[in-house]
């Protein structure tokens, strides 16, 4: 439904169901902010036969991956318009940070949409094969994917023809409409709608009427500070440095083998989601990593914003990838799996 279109009385309209496809009451308890919880209204999976939670409307209770299901038919019968087929295998790109029953409720979603194959991909391992970042051997990539909702920092160790997501942090909190709302408190006169218009604008103007791009970046200063944040976790995560972080040690000498890295980056990943549940708001503090980053591949919308890019490019010390539009680098890098 567009933005303006007005709903009619069996209709509604649910976003950010995506946060909460796949997750029981338990999950969801720690896993979903308490805003994104109201708004969504989520039943706590009871009377579901996955036990997922689901969410509630004036129309009646809504299961997340119906909602998805309804989205990937949408996109098939778009593929059946252009091609003259309706396709019948995927490769669905999800979250690093997606958990097994996410991964499971996703592919359901697409069995009920008909497609009789499905691959499940990390989007950070497509979006680097989309900008062909393992054409150099034992290299390092950040992949920042900032969508409208969520944020996705993945650390990718790529080599020959081989990409693997090694660390992986995020914010599932944190997406282009907060920054959106920023817009707003630089100019309270402005809309949502209007507000997203600005916003889009300063991506290729320094300035708009009533908001310039310098406005944005001083009220965006908390949420440009939490994207850090998820960078500088996925570094720790991942044993790796970031050469322009002014809160990064001095570079270590030592050496780890990838296998070495992979499984130190698990045994993290299990002792901070333990430290996260008992310590929600717990901020990390980054540590000495002895790998630095050596691409930065900027995936999703909200990442053209020039404040976004400006933050990350100093923290990381290299410059991003243009190679390929940040909307399209993960579809780009599922054609290339396919």
């Amino acid at each position: 439904v567009e933005p303006n279109t007005p709903l009619n009385d069996d209709e509604v309209l649910v976003t950010s169901w995506k946060r909460a496809i796949g997750l029981d009451k338990a999950t969801a308890a720690w896993r979903v902010e308490e805003p994104t919880k109201k708004r969504l209204r989520l039943d706590d999976g009871s009377t579901d036969e996955d036990s997922y939670v689901g969410v509630m409307t004036t129309v009646g209770r809504i299961k997340p991956v119906d909602l998805s299901s309804c989205v990937l038919d949408s996109l098939l019968e778009d593929c059946e318009a252009f091609l003259g087929e309706r396709p019948k295998n995927a490769v669905i790109g999800v979250p690093a940070c997606f958990l097994p029953s996410q991964r499971r409720a996703t592919e359901a979603a697409a069995y009920k949409a008909g497609l009789q194959k499905v691959q499940i991909a990390n989007e950070p391992e497509l979006a680097a094969r989309a900008h062909d970042t393992a054409q150099h051997d034992e290299r390092l990539a950040m992949v920042f994917d900032l969508g409208g909702g969520t944020l996705d920092v993945s650390l990718v160790d790529v080599g020959g023809r081989t990409a693997e997501v090694i660390s992986t942090a995020g914010d599932l909190n944190l997406g282009g409409d907060d920054f959106t709302r920023a817009v707003i408190d630089v100019d309270p006169s402005l809309s949502i709608d209007e507000a997203e218009r600005v916003k889009i604008d300063l991506t290729t103007s320094k300035k708009t009427e009533t908001v310039t791009r310098s406005d944005l970046e001083k009220a965006s200063s908390i949420l440009l500070e939490r994207c850090c944040d998820a960078a500088r976790e996925a570094c720790v995560l991942g044993d790796a440095r970031l050469e322009g972080d002014e809160l990064s040690d001095e570079p270590s000498p030592a050496k780890t083998t990838r296998a070495k890295r992979r499984k130190q980056a698990k045994q993290s990943q299990r002792a901070l989601d333990d430290l996260r549940k008992a310590a929600p708001n717990i901020k990390i503090v980054p540590q000495q990593g002895s790998r630095t980053v050596d691409d930065l591949v900027l995936v999703g919308a909200a990442t053209k914003m020039p404040c976004v890019q400006k933050c990350l490019s100093k923290l990381t010390g290299v410059p991003y990838r243009k190679a390929v539009d940040p909307d399209r680098a993960v579809a780009f890098g599922a054609a290339l799996q396919a």
